[in-house]
């Protein structure tokens, strides 16, 4: 079963769709951040993505994007 979208021309992962959906306006101008998410949640679960999602945007909005980063970075680590 093939279960990526295609977002302006790169499939993405049920989980990537997920997060950039909630994480949308966070992002810098030149979208780095985005990129290094995607790997990221690609290798989330997609039940699991959503939750993280929600931590990484309330980190990023009051403790700033580089704790949020780490915050990601944890959670990675947590589901393998």
């Amino acid at each position: 079963m093939h279960t990526s979208v295609r977002s302006s021309g790169k499939l993405l992962a049920p989980s990537e769709l997920i997060a950039e959906t909630i994480l949308e306006l966070l992002d810098e101008p030149d979208a780095s951040d985005r990129y290094w998410r995607a790997w990221i949640f690609s290798q989330l679960p997609a039940r699991f993505a959503e939750e993280v999602a929600y931590a990484y945007k309330e980190t990023y909005i009051f403790d700033g994007r580089q704790k949020a980063n780490l915050s990601l970075l944890d959670a990675r680590s947590g589901s393998s």
